[in-house]
């Protein structure tokens, strides 16, 4: 194998190799679907808003219903659309009114839980709360603050670990129903790509491969001699 091959084997072996790296790397992001709430059974147009039993990702719980509005009484925090845990058309017998979606998770494995949340606007701390729940091995309430003139986004980040391999994301409403109160928005489940070997690390190691492959060759040429 002459130098020009070589050259050629190695760039596509690195090509190969980046395009693992960037599989790995994609493999090992962000598990939730619509995080943000933007994609709906029906487009909303700015100020408005609409339930559903579920879109995309996401489900209600039995009796519950999905909220989503677009500028109807607060400005999202990532894009154009947020959730509503108090919502519309619920069962008013419903005994947990809450959104979720089912992850395909690794048991043992540590992951990064985040979400957006912001007290409704002109609403009382009460009407805030609401809890969020990681399979059975994550569990938080959060407490409402008071609704200003606005909406005030505060972030939440945790660190929570699979105990199944499909692991439940769920937001339950915790305040007064009356239709008014939580919003959520951009939440994110995502896992480390620490355990994939560095890119570094894997061309050096096709790299080595390949001289290895070049002596034996040359060691073949030479007994043909």
């Amino acid at each position: 194998m002459n130098i020009q091959k070589l050259s050629i084997v190695t760039a596509l072996t690195v090509s190969a190799i980046a395009g693992m790296s960037m599989a790995q790397s994609a493999s090992a992001g962000e598990l939730v679907k619509n995080g943000s709430f933007e994609s709906t059974p029906t487009p909303l147009s700015n100020g408005g808003w609409a339930t559903y039993n579920a879109i995309e990702g996401w489900k209600a719980t039995d009796g519950g219903k999905i909220e989503i509005q677009r500028g109807a009484a607060g400005k999202a925090f990532d894009g154009g659309n947020l959730l509503e845990l108090d919502s519309h058309d619920y069962n008013k017998n419903a005994s947990v009114l809450g959104v979720f979606q089912d992850l395909v998770t690794e048991i043992g494995k540590t992951y990064t839980l985040s979400f957006a949340y912001s007290a409704r606007p002109g609403t009382a701390a009460a009407q805030n709360n609401f809890s969020v729940l990681f399979g059975d091995s994550f569990k938080q309430t959060i407490q409402g603050s008071q609704g200003g003139s606005q909406t005030l986004w505060n972030m939440f980040t945790t660190n929570v670990t699979a105990t199944s391999s499909l692991t439940r994301l769920q937001f339950n409403y915790e305040g007064t129903r009356d239709t008014l109160g939580a919003y959520i928005d951009n939440v994110g489940v995502s896992s480390s790509a620490e355990a994939a070997p560095e890119p570094t690390t894997m061309v050096g190691m096709a790299l080595a491969g390949i001289a290895v492959a070049c002596r034996k060759k040359l060691a073949m040429r030479k007994r043909e001699a």
